[in-house]
């Protein structure tokens, strides 16, 4: 993730928050708007979106 500027899984969160923040009230809705956000901003970690959807579920309470 340095490679893509990306420092740490807070700054993940910091650059993705203004996409996905309003999609964290369902697992479903949240990994839509995570690939979608990763597809616009970091397309280079959309192979890693399931990854990284679990990672912002667990940072915004969101249940499976």
């Amino acid at each position: 993730m340095r490679q893509l500027d990306v420092e740490s899984n807070y700054e993940l969160v910091r650059r993705l928050d203004p996409y996905v923040k309003s999609a964290a009230t369902s697992l479903p809705e949240l990994a839509e708007a995570t690939r979608t956000a990763l597809a616009r901003e970091l397309p280079e970690l959309l192979p890693h979106a399931t990854d990284v959807t679990g990672f912002l579920a667990q940072y915004y309470g969101v249940e499976a």
